[in-house]
């Protein structure tokens, strides 16, 4: 039997609309267990399970609350213990850029998890995936996708940057010698392990493998920092293709001092603020004026070991690691000039007794989330079969339809208001659609009811049984008396109809008047119809 309701594939899916997790960076984890909380309207001093003396990462959910941070050797989740098969990973210690964290666009709750080593070492560049459905939604490495070497040999260094299309994202590293940089694009489908390459700036050499890539805030500049070799260069950077150029010396454009630690762009890219080292003597702050070529020693401190890497938070300040120390330093204004940005000596205190190492967390990509869009109200033809809307399987959290189902998919069969909230780690989205019937035949009756009131079973081969109906019927119940109430014929079979024969056996009934009820059940491409039948009809020869 079909259907009573049939709806064509007007609307064939939930579809996917990408948006970005702009709290992703809400949770700092560096130093000796130290830990920042950005979630409030001050920043607030927290602690973590890890102990790293330079490169970390960490990545929070759509909510701003932890989801799991990474020293390139070992992932804890948010309870802060080391996941199940979050151990043993190969990236090493006193690496400045130990690790970095991508969310996979259009994949909620899968991160990638990039790691670097010490070079010349074999396990220079890996990445693992994480999946945050894992053990219970506190997630884990997935089992296969641990390790997996990228390139060797490579330098420390590790960044990411929005792809041009808003939506995939491109991983830079730096070759450990030559002049290679490397971009490896991530997108809804994967990890493209085939790097586009950029020859470009210096060439680097043993020694040149510790350092930074970092991406200015507005996506337009890539800037390289190679310690060991005196190097410190910005490029342009192409985002629709991972391609680099136009290489800037900033040693000799800005006569810069050596030995530079880290470096950091202003939020307006206007300054460039940069960490130096001078051996066995002090460390100071500085800040370069790209308008006006203007540098500004913002602090000094003579302790070889203090000032270390810089990185811009996301309440708009800049913080700066001092070695050992239970603080760390913040530029309080940093698109403003020389002394009018603020720097503030221990402007941040940290839980005690935990302390500032060398290093601070990589930067994080606002993660891409998904948002529901059910479509536009529409209206349906009920020529064809129902059809589903689903909420993609790439959304890791729970589902409530209209209805209170909470499943992943829903079938639309008939008319009515539809909607579907989320709530997941890329956060929570609602929506609602109205679905009209648009086809003439919903209401349309394909049979008035009336029964011919004659038939003639003369064996001239027309009109020759009783009922003739008008329309194809799914079920038949008929009985059929003569005028003193006495049954002739009774059938529950729709293709069973009277010959005018008592029984339909071999003595004919008399013409005459004859009585009939019953019911019948019968659609049209939309509706069943369930109707009583009754009336009289003449038996003539």
């Amino acid at each position: 039997m079909r259907s009573p309701y049939r709806i064509p594939l007007l609307l064939t899916v939930v579809s996917m609309t990408l948006a970005l997790s702009g709290q992703a960076d809400q949770n700092w984890f560096f130093g000796w267990h130290a830990g920042i909380d950005f979630n409030g309207a001050q920043p607030l001093a927290t602690n973590g399970a890890m102990n790293v003396a330079m490169g970390s990462a960490t990545i929070s959910d759509a909510s701003g609350e932890l989801l799991f941070y990474s020293d390139g050797i070992k992932v804890w989740n948010r309870s802060h213990e080391v996941m199940p098969n979050g151990a043993g990973l190969l990236g090493e210690e006193y690496v400045t850029q130990a690790a970095l964290i991508v969310g996979q666009p259009g994949h909620c709750g899968i991160f990638y998890l990039f790691t670097s080593a010490n070079a010349p070492s074999t396990d220079a560049l890996r990445y693992s995936v994480i999946d945050m459905s894992l053990d219970n939604g506190l997630g884990d490495v997935v089992a296969g996708m641990k390790n997996v070497l990228l390139a060797n040999p490579m330098g420390e260094k590790l960044t990411a940057l929005r792809h041009g299309n808003g939506v995939a994202a491109w991983v830079f590293s730096r070759a450990l010698l030559g002049d290679a940089l490397y971009a490896y694009l991530l997108t809804e489908q994967g990890l493209d392990t085939i790097p586009v390459i950029s020859h470009v700036g210096q060439n680097t050499f043993l020694g040149c493998d510790a350092g930074f890539l970092k991406v200015s805030h507005d996506g337009t500049e890539l800037f390289h920092l190679g310690p060991g070799c005196q190097i410190a260069e910005i490029f342009d950077v192409d985002a629709a293709v991972g391609m680099l150029s136009g290489a800037q010396d900033l040693f000799m454009q800005y006569d810069l001092p050596n030995v530079l630690i880290s470096m950091e762009f202003s939020p307006n890219g206007q300054f460039l603020y940069f960490t130096q080292y001078i051996p066995f003597d002090s460390t100071s702050v500085i800040q370069i004026d790209r308008a006006t070529g203007i540098r500004t020693i913002l602090d000094a401190d003579f302790d070889y070991q203090g000032h270390g890497d810089l990185r811009l938070g996301p309440d708009g300040r800049i913080y700066v690691a001092h070695q050992i120390e239970g603080f760390v330093d913040v530029i309080e204004y940093p698109d403003l000039p020389g002394a009018a940005c603020g720097f503030t000596p221990a402007g941040f205190a940290l839980q005690v007794p935990l302390v500032s190492y060398q290093g601070l967390p990589n930067n994080v990509l606002p993660y891409t989330m998904l948002t529901l869009d059910l479509g536009n109200d529409t209206t349906f033809s009920c020529a064809t079969e129902p059809f589903h809307l689903f909420v993609p399987t790439t959304i890791n959290g729970s589902f409530s339809w209209q209805d209170g189902s909470t499943g992943p998919t829903f079938l639309v069969d008939t008319s009515g208001t539809y909607s579907v909230e989320v709530i997941s780690l890329c956060g929570s989205a609602i929506d609602t659609l109205l679905v009209l019937s648009g086809d003439d035949e919903v209401d349309v009756d394909p049979w008035s009811g009336i029964l011919p009131n004659v038939f003639t079973p003369n064996n001239d081969g027309e009109n020759e049984t009783f009922p003739l109906l008008p329309v194809p019927m799914e079920k038949m119940s008929i009985t059929i008396n003569d005028r003193w109430g006495a049954p002739v014929f009774r059938s529950d079979d729709r293709s069973l109809l009277w010959n005018g024969k008592k029984d339909n056996a071999t003595i004919p009934c008399p013409d005459g008047v004859y009585f009939y009820t019953g019911s019948v059940q019968y659609s049209n491409t939309c509706r069943m119809y369930d109707r009583p039948i009754q009336g009289v009809v003449q038996l003539l020869r």
